[in-house]
């Protein structure tokens, strides 16, 4: 992302500063630039349109629309855990954006953070339940929506799915680091539901399959969480403050929040 905005950048013959003049400040712009910090989607729509650059031009520059979906992907999870409904709506709203699945799966979360502006049916949700009972694949889309949607299904049924992911990706078949953070969201959201619903044994299950993913600084906050509910189930009071202090001080209390049923 950082090294397309450089080359736009460059291309309208502008310095950093009078990229992102009125929109951030030039230190920030710098980072992002150098891929050290990710950019927001209202940040980078206002900054193409401020400098008259369209929207599908940029995204066209990824070439395939795998890396475009995971761009939106990202956007979507961020503006959710922290309750940005603006930018949810921006992207349902976005006549460029075509991946049908994933709108509906914002709708579903317009409805969990209570905004209402897009109803969310029965029948919308029964079409995305079948998208992943009828999957023969698991591949990074589904993995995504399953993440994004797992209060649609009942314990039972939940169990079965994820039986079939820890199946398959049990004995490290991870293709790309991606589809490790996808794994380690669902894990880690699966093992929360299976606190919630005391089911021990599925829990288990999933904090073990968490915690022999590999060591990745990517993987941390998905892990940590973990760790908590781990103390959560043992009543380990100390070690829940201990964790809940680490992701306030790394800016991850609302992905835990997130988490919390009650």
């Amino acid at each position: 992302m950082g090294d397309k905005l450089k080359q736009i950048r460059l291309s309208l013959g502008l310095d950093q500063t009078q990229m992102s003049k009125g929109i951030m400040d030039r230190s920030f712009y710098s980072r992002i630039e150098s891929n050290d910090n990710k950019i927001r989607l209202h940040y980078l729509l206002a900054l193409l349109a401020k400098n008259h650059v369209p929207l599908l031009e940029f995204l066209d520059g990824f070439g395939d629309i795998e890396p475009k979906n995971r761009w939106y992907q990202e956007q979507i999870e961020i503006a959710f855990f922290t309750n940005d409904v603006d930018t949810l709506k921006q992207i349902l709203k976005d006549e460029q954006f075509t991946n049908l699945r994933v709108k509906q799966v914002i709708e579903l979360l317009l409805t969990e953070l209570n905004d209402h502006s897009f109803p969310y049916s029965n029948k919308t949700a029964r079409k995305l339940k079948y998208h992943i009972f009828k999957t023969g694949k698991w591949d990074q889309d589904s993995l995504w929506i399953l993440s994004m949607s797992m209060i649609l299904y009942n314990f039972h049924d939940l169990v079965g799915i994820i039986d079939s992911i820890f199946n398959k990706y049990g004995k490290n078949n991870y293709q790309d680091e991606y589809s490790l953070q996808l794994l380690a969201n669902i894990a880690v959201r699966f093992a929360a539901i299976c606190y919630y619903n005391k089911q021990e044994n599925e829990f288990k299950l999933a904090t073990d399959f968490l915690n022999k993913l590999p060591a990745s600084s990517k993987l941390l906050m998905q892990k940590l969480m973990g760790r908590y509910f781990e103390a959560k189930f043992s009543n380990d009071q100390e070690q829940q403050y201990a964790i809940k202090t680490i992701l306030n001080l790394t800016g991850y209390e609302k992905y835990l929040s997130s988490l919390m049923l009650e």
